[in-house]
């Protein structure tokens, strides 16, 4: 279900690998709104890290979508993103005011799940860098929108610490 690309073999075996991953939120989040719903989901994913054992290597959460490229040493990814479904799903129910997203979020689920199939998104959001010969109008718009996102791996909080905690592997030669 998620783009995966081997990055190296660790202690004891273990393969390190890059997953990515595309969520597209319900309708809950209209309900909330583009402030609330960002700040819940960061608040979830540094959780997440902390708690589950997720290592986020990049994101960028928009007003509708949210992007994960995940660094997965061990154990298996299904398990982190389930553990972040249920806690933010609570969440939103502390949150809410609305009862109509209370009794939608019994129904429905929070995102549709989708891979991340933008090479040069998954490349952008982990910090690599992209050059090519020639003019890129798309490269140009996504590094446009990157940079000008408030919740994003990319964005430089000079000094401040991020809304996410962001793992940035030791890649040996």
């Amino acid at each position: 279900m998620t783009t995966k690309k081997l990055i190296q073999q660790g202690n004891e075996g273990e393969y390190h690998a890059l997953h990515s991953v595309l969520l597209l939120m319900g309708h809950w989040q209209q309900q909330l709104g583009d402030a609330t719903s960002k700040v819940l989901i960061a608040g979830v994913l540094n959780e997440c890290v902390r708690k589950a054992d997720l290592r986020i290597r990049g994101y960028w959460i928009t007003g509708d979508r949210v992007y994960l490229v995940l660094w997965l040493c061990k154990g298996k990814i299904s398990d982190a993103i389930k553990f972040f479904y249920e806690r933010l799903n609570e969440a939103v129910i502390h949150y809410s005011h609305h009862e109509e997203i209370k009794k939608e979020l019994q129904l429905l689920p929070l995102f549709k799940y989708r891979c991340l199939l933008n090479e040069d998104l998954i490349r952008l959001l982990i910090g690599e860098r992209i050059e090519r010969p020639y003019y890129d109008q798309q490269l140009k718009y996504l590094k446009d929108e990157l940079g000008r996102a408030d919740y994003c791996s990319l964005v430089d909080y000079s000094g401040a610490v991020g809304p996410v905690m962001i793992d940035i592997p030791q890649i040996r030669n």
